[in-house]
């Protein structure tokens, strides 16, 4: 949501495993900023953006302020669920 912004929980610590460029098996572990940034960029990877993870009058306010949902609440796109 370009220009739009929202308090978005997340955990203090994450862990992330994957695999490297010869498929070896690597894991990174972080806290803080690294670890809201692991969660952050792993939830794209996952096809979600952060409005996915608002609560639902959290969620349609910022759609709403983006011009992507009614003002009426009816109609709503599938992103204000």
């Amino acid at each position: 949501m370009p220009g739009e912004h929202a308090p978005v929980e997340r955990a203090y610590t994450a862990m992330v495993h994957g695999v490297d460029v010869h498929q070896q098996p690597v894991a990174w572990w972080a806290d803080g900023l690294a670890a809201r940034c692991f969660q952050h960029e792993v939830g794209h990877l996952d096809g979600q953006v952060y409005v996915d993870l608002l609560k639902a009058r959290q969620r349609r306010a910022v759609l709403k302020a983006a011009g992507l949902a009614p003002a009426s609440g009816g109609g709503c796109r599938r992103a204000c669920r």
